[in-house]
């Protein structure tokens, strides 16, 4: 048994009748948390996100490089001097314009 849960066994003699009800509670948050997270859909292994050059990043976009390097997009990184372009970023940016 979880060392957590061995301390709260040993800790029910010291709890009064009147507070036994909301321990109750308590451990049925726990059980439901618990009942939900195990029913989940596991979350799938994601791939790293890439990182586009401006060419690339401009050709997925529809827009000329001097746009795309003149704007400041949410899916601009900078890596020192250089700048580019997060391709799950810029997927993000697409489905929002477009919805």
């Amino acid at each position: 048994m979880r060392a957590e849960l061995l301390s709260l066994l040993k800790s029910l003699d010291k709890l009064s009748p009147d507070e036994l009800p909301s321990l109750l509670g308590e451990l049925e948050e726990v059980r439901v948390r618990v009942s939900l997270r195990m029913t989940a859909p596991v979350p799938a292994q994601s791939t790293p996100d890439k990182l586009l050059s401006i060419g690339e990043a401009a050709s997925i976009l529809g827009m000329s490089e001097d746009y795309v390097y003149h704007h400041k997009f949410p899916f601009t990184v900078l890596l020192g001097r250089t700048k580019r372009y997060s391709a799950r970023g810029i997927e993000a940016y697409i489905r929002k314009k477009t919805a």
